[in-house]
């Protein structure tokens, strides 16, 4: 028997990518339209608690993700969404210059009536400057793909999407089965 969870996001495509995984713990993942208010705290999880508590169907999940880069000191980090909707990457690698480590982290909220749990999924990697956009340069480190050249599986297994879906999915199975 399938548990329903409520995901809030106007992300169709992380819709599909959650629901593909989570299908996989028996749950039925609902999209949730309703855009909620984003706040653009210093850290991910800060902005996944102000977005969850906002839910009014349960149990539901919300995602903030970003990507970090080290030789820019962690930007674009919590404001990643916000910088790609302003400018292109083309722009962003300008200020890199030369290829550079950097990291995706993605944080799920959980909230049901009684609980309140928080997941993160997080990939090192390099950026390859000579790409067009952030999905074909970003490689994680031992993977020798980029995120554009992998399958669904290998994202599911490598991405930080992937790896806090999975968290989350495992949390869940126990405690539904419980």
């Amino acid at each position: 028997m399938f548990q329903k969870i409520h995901f809030y996001t106007t992300n169709k495509y992380k819709f599909e990518f959650a629901r593909k995984i989570l299908r996989e713990y028996n749950l039925e993942v609902v999209m949730e339209r309703k855009p909620l208010i984003e706040i653009q705290a210093k850290n991910l999880v800060e902005n996944v608690k102000f977005k969850i508590r906002q839910a009014n169907k349960f149990p539901c999940i919300v995602e903030d993700s970003g990507l970090f880069i080290k030789k820019l000191r962690g930007f674009p980090g919590t404001i990643t969404k916000y910088v790609f909707e302003k400018i292109d990457f083309k722009i962003l690698k300008k200020l890199l210059e030369e290829n550079c480590t950097a990291c995706f982290i993605s944080v799920i909220g959980y909230r049901d009536e009684f609980d309140e749990k928080y997941f993160v999924g997080k990939v090192k990697g390099i950026i390859d400057i000579s790409k067009n956009n952030i999905d074909e340069a970003f490689h994680p480190f031992g993977i020798g793909k980029s995120y554009a050249e992998m399958s669904f599986n290998e994202l599911k297994a490598y991405s930080d999407w992937g790896k806090s879906f999975r968290k989350l999915g495992e949390y869940l199975r126990l405690r539904f089965s419980a």
